[in-house]
């Protein structure tokens, strides 16, 4: 096959251009699901991680984009630890009781944006290459 996305049926070039927003749309869909049916659970979990805690009162109660934007900042906390960690923001206890199965479906979802971006900016630099 050729790299030259030029000479690719069209039914290719449509699947590399919108595939990427469909895969980040499922990733996005499942922080939704997250941030309206586990959001209190995990947050409940974490009454002395600084880094949560100052996002949740600000954004908990209100509106399915300040639940998503919470839901957001506690998959990052939870899956990329380190700095919060050492800097003492996250307390390592309160990480270790999230339950697994929110814990799977948090890097299931952060790993669907992260591919799904990827493989755009990929067909990007592809195209642009071969221009």
């Amino acid at each position: 096959m050729d790299l030259n996305p030029a000479a690719w049926p069209l039914l290719l070039k449509m699947c590399f251009l919108f595939g990427p927003f469909f895969v980040m749309f499922v990733g996005m869909g499942m922080i939704a699901y997250m941030a309206c049916r586990d959001l209190d659970k995990v947050l409940g979990g974490f009454p002395q991680s600084q880094i949560i805690t100052s996002y949740a009162d600000a954004w908990r109660g209100g509106s399915l984009v300040a639940r998503y934007t919470v839901m957001s900042i506690v998959i990052s906390a939870v899956i990329w630890p380190g700095k919060h960690l050492r800097k003492g923001h996250l307390n390592a206890e309160e990480l270790n009781r999230v339950p697994v199965s929110i814990k799977r479906r948090m890097q299931v979802s952060a790993g669907l944006l992260i591919f799904g971006f990827v493989w755009f900016a990929g067909f990007f630099v592809l195209v642009e290459l071969y221009e």
